[in-house]
């Protein structure tokens, strides 16, 4: 389930319509408790992000709610309102801010098991003979989310019924630091899908931990092994389906590194980051010049030689055939990237 509007106002502790002052003065005192740069504990990264998230939705001045690239891919070019599969956030809890808009339904699965109502078969038949009966605009409302909700609970279970893995998926790893979520399950949830022709366009998924302010090379080895295993299972059990050349697997960060160690054996929050790009129908090699570790800004960051939009424009137009102008206001350059 999204959040809120309401939820966000809450998550800074200022009251719903405050001011654009208000709302800043609410962030930069939060920020000063809960920021990675002063308080390295892991669950206060978390508690950051989501300060952070609510600060970057409130504080635009032209509208509230800022739509994902892949949220408005969805909201523009699928009908997501009949098929609530069509973007489906694997693995988590809430709506990643990529895939938010709200013109777009979306599916958040954080596993197989606990996607259900709660109470089992009883609560389902409850809550069918409860919408029913609610009349007017409300009863509607009521009826299509109930019955929206019950179609893709039974699409899942018809599609677990249904679907064998042919690679190896595990989240028994060592880390560090907790990655808070399992990125095999996650990944295996998504070849589910895939395999199963459920109608899954877009499909996301996360590994967290990369906030790496100290201890940063065991951190970062261990999570990069991880990611390895996963996806090589990933595309082993889609390739064994026959379903590998249909599937572009694309990475990105929502923050680069400095490239300056700090007294914490780590680095901070930096402006540039790599994105891979992985399928039967990427043209493999390295796009871009590697950014140069003496040419930094006046606070450390390294200058970035792509445009991340340009990556994102490359996906939607070669992998999505849809018209990236939809989703962009301008166009950026072309990197031919697909088409192998």
């Amino acid at each position: 389930m999204a959040t809120t509007e309401r939820d966000l106002y809450e998550v800074l502790g200022v009251p719903r319509g405050a001011s654009d002052a208000e709302i800043k003065r609410a962030y930069r005192k939060l920020a000063q408790k809960w920021h990675p740069d002063v308080n390295t504990d892991p669950a206060a990264q978390e508690q950051f992000k989501e300060i952070n998230e609510a600060y970057q939705v409130l504080s635009d001045p032209e509208r509230r709610q800022q739509d994902g690239w892949l949220g408005k891919t969805i909201a523009q070019n699928y009908d997501s309102a009949g098929h609530p599969l069509v973007g489906c956030a694997c693995g988590t809890t809430g709506v990643p801010g990529a895939l938010r808009d709200l013109e777009a339904t979306l599916t958040v699965v954080n596993s197989q098991q606990s996607f259900k109502f709660n109470g089992g078969a009883e609560m389902e038949k409850a809550m069918g003979a409860l919408y029913t009966s609610t009349p007017g605009i409300y009863g509607a409302l009521f009826d299509t989310a109930v019955t929206t909700a019950r179609d893709t609970v039974a699409q899942l279970k018809t599609s677990a019924a249904s679907y064998t893995p042919k690679a190896q998926y595990t989240d028994n790893v060592r880390l560090a630091i907790s990655s808070k979520n399992q990125l095999g399950a996650a990944l295996q949830l998504a070849a589910q899908l895939i395999v199963t022709g459920t109608g899954v366009k877009i499909l996301h998924v996360t590994l967290g931990g990369f906030d790496t302010h100290y201890t940063q090379q065991q951190r970062h080895d261990d999570l990069m092994g991880y990611f390895d295993q996963a996806v090589t299972a990933f595309y082993t059990d889609l390739a064994a389906h026959g379903m590998s050349d249909r599937v572009l697997i694309a990475t990105w960060s929502e923050f680069g590194r400095r490239p300056k160690e700090n007294a914490s054996a780590g680095t901070d929050h930096g402006t540039s980051a790599p994105v891979f790009l992985m399928g039967d129908g990427v043209k493999g090699g390295l796009y871009g010049a590697a950014p140069s570790l003496t040419k930094v800004d006046a606070r450390g960051n390294l200058g970035y030689n792509v445009d991340f939009r340009s990556v994102y424009q490359e996906i939607l137009e070669g992998h999505l055939q849809v018209d990236a102008k939809e989703v962009f206001t301008q166009s950026f350059d072309k990197l031919a990237i697909l088409g192998a």
